[in-house]
């Protein structure tokens, strides 16, 4: 267990990505009797962001690297968005409120299989663990299989958009610069 958190354990490599890929300063700690949970920082009093992994589900889960990328690139998700800034929960119903945190759980997944692309992640790992734990309380929001069709559909976009990125920059001829005026030419 130790050698996840040591310095070029797997965890420290999957929180540098996510923090690369983020561009968030997020950190991950220990924690007991969770899977995982994002706390997000306050600047006003230096709080940094948080993630917290919980140690047992790191036990039985050390040899599946993809499980737990997509498990902490969720709760990085959360860390990400900023949908608390302009709202005020003493305004909101209790349908409201689970309205937003469904939202929350769905955009949260989505970022998971975006990043899980972006990392070299298959979201297999991911998958397979959320079908695994269907009767537990984080299924509350939408169903294993929705979960399962949102993180495939962000993983398939990264994709997507990478091939067209490249297919792109393949089809451009390269750029010189013009010796007598140093002006940049480009030719398409």
């Amino acid at each position: 267990m130790i050698a996840l958190f040591s310095r070029l354990g797997m965890l420290p490599r999957i929180q540098k990505k996510l923090n690369v890929l983020s561009r968030k300063r997020g950190r991950i700690v220990p924690a007991k009797g969770t899977v995982a949970s994002a706390l997000n920082g306050c600047e006003e009093t230096n709080f940094e962001d948080v993630v917290f992994a919980g140690v047992e589900f790191l036990a039985e889960y050390k040899s599946e690297e993809e499980t737990i990328a997509g498990v902490l690139s969720h709760e990085w998700g959360h860390l990400v968005r900023d949908y608390k800034k302009d709202m005020d929960a003493d305004e909101l119903s209790w349908e409201e409120i689970f309205g937003i945190r469904k939202d929350e759980e769905a955009a949260a997944d989505a970022y998971s299989g975006k990043m899980l692309f972006l990392m070299g992640y298959s979201p297999e790992g991911m998958i397979k663990f959320l079908s695994k734990i269907q009767k537990k309380e984080c299924h509350k929001y939408h169903s294993p299989a929705t979960r399962a069709a949102i993180i495939r559909a962000a993983y398939e976009s990264a994709r997507r958009f990478r091939n067209q990125a490249a297919n792109l920059s393949s089809a451009i001829r390269p750029v010189f610069s013009n010796p007598f005026t140093q002006t940049l030419i480009a030719v398409a």
